[in-house]
């Protein structure tokens, strides 16, 4: 069935029918959708990863629900900026100024300071357009006294989300990891060269015992018991 889901959701934007609908329905609705399923899944004594953090929209709505800490990810330094002055008033939150993704390596992304969706530039993509180099961390190599293993995952990376996955076989396979929430790129993933790339991520999730529900056309949580 999930298949079949995916399958569709493919079509559809091939045929631009998720265009057609997006002009009559508010995309704010969808985010609410989001935004609401998520937050009742997170518990106060969670530990929080928010990858792709951007300005700390959902940063700051985790560190008000647990009492415990909210790793902010974000790379592109104009976002990390305003993401440090936006949490600044709460102590839980620590801002790390890196990406995640399947290997320890160094990516050319997007560094528009006017646009909220910067994201990895594709081999082929051409550069006309202000880059930056960044820092990038498997998730699994993270976990050390300094950073603490993940009861909550945040995933909003424009495309290279299943990136950020490969990088957490270890951490998926944790117990205590309860919950998965991800917005997935079905367009980005294609032009990455990932034309089953939303497959591959339900399947590596599902192989890890986690239960998946799409909230929406484009937003997935798992849940582990």
């Amino acid at each position: 069935m999930n298949k079949l889901i995916i399958n569709l959701r493919s079509t559809l934007r091939k045929l631009g029918v998720n265009k057609l609908i997006a002009r009559f329905i508010n995309s704010n609705v969808y985010e609410e959708k989001f935004q609401e399923a998520i937050l009742k899944s997170l518990k106060p004594n969670y530990v929080v990863w928010d990858v792709g953090a951007n300005i700390g929209f959902y940063s700051k709505k985790f560190a008000e629900r647990t009492k415990n800490i909210v790793y902010a990810f974000e790379p592109i330094p104009y976002s990390c900026d305003i993401l440090k002055d936006s949490c600044a008033a709460f102590s839980n939150v620590k801002v790390l100024p890196i990406a995640l993704g399947s290997e320890n390596t160094v990516i050319k992304m997007t560094a528009n300071s006017s646009s909220p969706t910067n994201r990895v530039l594709s081999e082929n993509e051409n550069e006309h357009q202000q880059t930056i180099n960044v820092d990038v961390r498997r998730g699994d190599d993270l976990i050390s006294n300094d950073i603490e293993a993940p009861n909550f995952i945040k995933i909003d990376v424009e495309g290279f989300e299943i990136d950020v996955i490969k990088g957490l076989e270890n951490i998926l396979s944790l117990e205590d990891l309860k919950v998965i929430a991800i917005e997935i790129h079905f367009g980005l993933l294609e032009e990455r060269g990932y034309k089953n790339g939303p497959l591959e991520i339900f399947s590596i999730l599902e192989n890890k015992g986690f239960n998946l529900r799409w909230i929406d056309y484009s937003h997935l949580v798992a849940l582990k018991a």
